[in-house]
């Protein structure tokens, strides 16, 4: 097998530590740690690694600006941040630079399988527009879909929401609060509201393969309805997550393999919603995050 070099940047000790350690336990992995933004710049232009692991709080130069640095000086390696910052704003930012992981230290035990999914998986950027994003509670979810569609929502561009419909009054509440001009978006259709709960039942009678011409129908409405030229179409859904919840692996993973098929050929972003319950942390948890080009986990 060959081996595959890490870069960590990380200036707590005792955390570095247990980051190297866990690393290790693969023997395939070469770990070069640093413990300042400065040095991570220096130590990636110089070694070009296949993966970098960042903290956003680093003296000399913090994360954030790190990876901007990086990612015109070795464009070929892939970042995860891993950090105490748990904004839904702050990882927007982080996805935006070309991250392709965020991962709060308190979620740390998972870093393996998200690595391993990360150097494992294609290199092609369309796939960075198929988010996965797993937190504790209901808020944090909310939190990320309010983030995730407000944006598009201000920038005039489409989303579709497929959430349950209670959860769908709570994010239009959320939006509205955030500025976006949601009940304006509805009514022109640029903003669309899809039953998590239904489509969930509609999959498992139907197939994934039968409802996927109507999830493209959807989008193209939704994009067409913001009459501008090449608009993005920001995709939150729960609907995996619920199946995979229920027992229905294969067909949540089928779903999510449409959404990679949707990011290569459209204009869409699609962030998918997921407890951290129902997951085994080397199985389960590890399959989820290969199906995606991004993982936040919260």
């Amino acid at each position: 097998m060959p081996q595959l070099n890490i870069l960590l940047a990380e200036d707590f000790v005792p955390f570095r530590e247990f980051v190297c350690g866990e690393l290790r336990r693969r023997p395939e992995f070469r770990v070069v740690a640093v413990a300042d933004g400065l040095a991570a710049v220096q130590q990636a232009e110089e070694l070009r690694p296949d993966l970098i692991l960042l903290d956003i709080s680093l003296p000399a130069l913090d994360g954030l600006s790190a990876a901007r640095r990086i990612r015109s000086l070795s464009p070929g390696s892939r970042i995860v941040f891993v950090t105490q910052e748990a904004g839904p704003d702050v990882i927007h930012e982080a996805l935006n630079i070309g991250a392709q992981g965020y991962i709060h230290k308190t979620r740390a035990r998972h870093l393996l399988p998200v690595v391993e999914s990360m150097l494992g998986g294609s290199s092609d950027a369309a796939r960075h527009g198929h988010q996965a994003q797993f937190g504790s509670d209901e808020t944090t979810m909310l939190e990320a879909a309010e983030c995730f569609l407000g944006s598009a929502l201000t920038a005039n561009d489409a989303a579709v929401a497929v959430t349950t419909w209670p959860h769908t009054r709570q994010l239009l509440e959320r939006l509205r609060n955030r500025g976006a001009d949601v009940d304006a978006a509805i009514l022109r259709g640029s903003f669309v509201q899809v039953d998590a709960g239904e489509l969930a039942s509609r999959l498992l009678s139907d197939g994934v393969a039968r409802w996927r011409p109507s999830l493209i129908q959807t989008i193209e409405s939704a994009a067409f309805a913001t009459q501008r030229p090449r608009p993005r179409v920001a995709v939150f859904g729960e609907c995996a997550s619920m199946l995979w919840a229920a027992g229905h692996v294969d067909v949540a993973l089928d779903l999510e393999r449409v959404g990679h098929q949707l990011v290569d050929t459209m204009p869409v972003q699609i962030m998918c919603a997921y407890s951290m319950l129902p997951f085994d942390p080397d199985e389960g948890f590890g399959a989820v995050c290969a199906h995606h080009g991004a993982v936040i986990i919260r």
